[in-house]
């Protein structure tokens, strides 16, 4: 159980977590080998069970990445999870072998324009429509860390991913976490069997995916026998080819004297596509992603009934939240194994490439930049399935910062696999009808659905520094203002001297967690935990409340944020494969020491910049300069051959 409690030393008002229901045993000093078991981490697999496996139930676990901001550390989290029984891995590496096996068999742009019937057959016959779906109703019941692994298979045909991912997650998940018994029973079996196709209606054109702007109006009759909806949603998923809408949309609140609806408008109702009134049309073609069905729906006063309404009346932002975490993961696995399928091709060309009488390979510049790929999608596989273990085991799961911290490290770092692979092909990658080329416009079509990264960045770094804030309000409150208690101002400044010279304490014991090869990346991880907490303070103290207007500073705070989350899901993952024995287990630890050293530097450039103020002349010259280009409308700086003539 997750202790609580005040250390008592220099930096006393620091509020930490502690995991010591029991005494911690020490790690053996002795080296650890791969091929001798007896040498294995046999002393943390005996511990308290900090793994965690869906067979042993559900846990409590607080949320990681939001403690982290005001310092608090569940070290429990750095014991990667194994969430499967050896069972369970072995029936879904069955099910995404057949998957793969067939996407990789279609032609290239099979799917160039819309998905055909056969794919949609087929893909039937492997179940996959009722991946999320329980047994009850005819579906897999897979948790969101197999059905990752599902997705996985697409990895060569993105738009067949998103088809799935709109589909079983954000169609099917919203009525099996909201819908009622009735509502269940009506449309899980045929969703399961792939009958009905469902998709998530959120996007408007004025609004995009902002809840509290959108225009779709559900009113109800003056007798109270109906309700009527009014609207349009743009690029719909699947909208071409679904069946059932779910449809988020504000309430009617004339005549309404129901204060919580007046300040939460925003419901989630069931359309059925039959309904008259009901219109569906093709969405003007996007740069990738066409064979996904996006389509724009409009609702002409369109009839419900009365029991239209998923979960309750003003619940839509609780809809769209579980649905965004929960695709936001599925988003990352399938961006991320589309960037391993590039990796590959990546290798395979320098293998068989020459320049100058020496294959590609023996150069170092591509080495290099291979082996920055390589770790590009090593680091987003070890974020996505901590990210998914926590949402299958943990009870009640507050995992939206990870959702986005992962959905941001899988924007970035699939682009990045993208851009360097098409980069080592030459004009090679740059082939119309080249995979390289589909993959990456898919992937940038991918990243611009469900919300944009700069939300994603302020989701992150908003809610930390407002948990930090609750927690450190009197301190905070103190360090603004000296003059309130100049005692207590002293004596938490002195508290943090270590802090403000870049030599933090580092007490947290994060080595007992991971192997001892990696004892200095242990001590890395936790200075850079450390510095998130410190920045957030700092952030707070300078800031106050204007720190939400000031989106440079939070934007550094949610980078600073995402390395760290990443870093502790890397050193994790190595340490767990170096201790099993897994093939190749060596380099795992050669990555994550490569990206512990990546994260350090980033994580330190960013913390200097927001200590020090650094941005605040460029932010300041930057409005200056935005409030002209807006204001004048067009480029604002003369020609390179303009003269002043006399």
């Amino acid at each position: 159980m997750l202790q609580l409690m005040w250390k008592r030393s220099p930096r006393w008002f620091v509020r930490r977590a502690s995991t010591k229901v029991q005494e911690k045993p020490k790690l053996s000093p002795k080296k650890f080998n791969i091929y001798h078991p007896e040498t294995r981490m046999d002393d943390i697999l005996a511990r308290e069970s900090p793994l965690m496996e869906r067979s042993k139930g559900k846990v409590t676990r607080p949320p990681f990445l939001r403690n982290l901001f005001a310092k608090a550390i569940d070290e429990r989290f750095l014991t990667y999870p194994e969430v499967l029984e050896p069972s369970e891995i072995h029936r879904i590496a069955d099910l995404y072998d057949r998957i793969k096996e067939y996407v990789d068999s279609l032609e290239s742009h099979a799917l160039k324009y819309e998905t055909p019937k056969k794919v949609i057959y087929k893909l039937k016959e492997f179940g996959v429509f009722g991946a999320t779906v329980s047994n009850d109703y005819g579906g897999l019941g897979l948790s969101l860390t197999e059905y990752s692994k599902i997705i996985e298979a697409f990895a060569r045909q993105p738009s067949l991913a998103a088809k799935m991912i709109s589909h079983s997650s954000a169609g099917i998940q919203p009525i099996l976490e909201f819908g009622t018994d009735q509502q269940k029973a009506s449309y899980l079996p045929k969703l399961a069997s792939g009958e009905w196709i469902a998709a998530l209606a959120m996007h408007e054109s004025q609004s995009g995916t902002d809840l509290a702007a959108i225009k779709t109006v559900l009113k109800i009759t003056p007798d109270e026998s109906h309700y009527t909806l009014n609207g349009t949603k743009t690029y719909v998923t699947n909208g071409e080819d679904a069946n059932i809408f779910t449809v988020l949309c504000n309430i009617d609140l004339i005549g309404t004297e129901d204060k919580r609806l007046a300040e939460t408008p925003t419901t989630a109702v069931l359309v059925a596509r039959d309904l008259p009134g009901v219109k569906v049309e093709k969405s003007p073609r996007l740069l990738g992603l066409n064979g996904a069905g996006i389509a724009t729906v409009t609702f002409d006063n369109v009839k419900l009934s009365t029991d239209c309404i998923l979960g309750k009346k003003g619940e839509g932002f609780q809809v769209a939240l579980a649905v965004q975490n929960y695709v936001r993961c599925l988003m990352t696995a399938a961006t991320m194994s589309t960037a391993r399928e590039a990796l590959n091709l990546a290798i395979k060309y320098a293998i068989r490439t020459h320049r100058y009488k020496k294959p590609l390979h023996e150069f170092e510049m591509i080495g290099k930049r291979v082996a920055t790929m390589t770790g590009d999608v090593y680091a987003m596989e070890s974020a996505v399935y901590m990210t998914s273990a926590i949402a299958d085991v943990v009870q009640d799961p507050d995992y939206s910062l990870e959702a986005a911290a992962v959905r941001l490290l899988g924007t970035k770092g699939s682009r990045r696999v993208l851009e360097s692979s098409i980069d080592l092909h030459g004009v090679n990658g740059l082939l119309e009808d080249g995979d390289l080329v589909r993959w990456l416009n898919d992937i940038r079509t991918f990243d611009a659905f469900e919300s944009t990264q700069n939300l994603c960045r302020l989701l992150i770094s908003m809610s930390g520094v407002q948990y930090t804030g609750r927690l450190f309000a009197t301190v905070i409150h103190i360090l603004r203002d000296p003059l309130m208690s100049p005692m207590k101002f002293t004596k938490f400044r002195l508290a943090r001297w270590r802090d403000v010279k870049d030599t933090p304490k580092l007490a947290c014991e994060v080595e007992q967690f991971i192997h001892p090869s990696l004892k200095k990346e242990c001590q890395q991880l936790e200075y850079c935990m450390a510095r998130l907490g410190f920045a957030a303070e700092v952030a707070l103290e300078q800031w106050g409340a204007e720190l939400f207007e000031n989106q440079t500073i939070l934007d550094r705070l949610s980078d600073i944020a995402i390395d760290v989350y990443t870093f502790a899901t890397v050193l994790a993952r190595a340490s767990r494969s170096y201790c099993i024995g897994l093939p190749n287990s060596d380099y795992d630890i050669k990555l994550s020491q490569i990206y512990s050293k990546e994260a350090v530097d980033r994580v330190r450039f960013n913390v200097n910049e927001i200590q020090y103020c650094s941005t605040l002349l460029s932010q300041r010259t930057l409005r200056e300069m935005n409030a002209k280009i807006f204001n004048d409308k067009k480029y604002i700086a003369a020609h390179p051959l303009t003269r002043n003539w006399d």
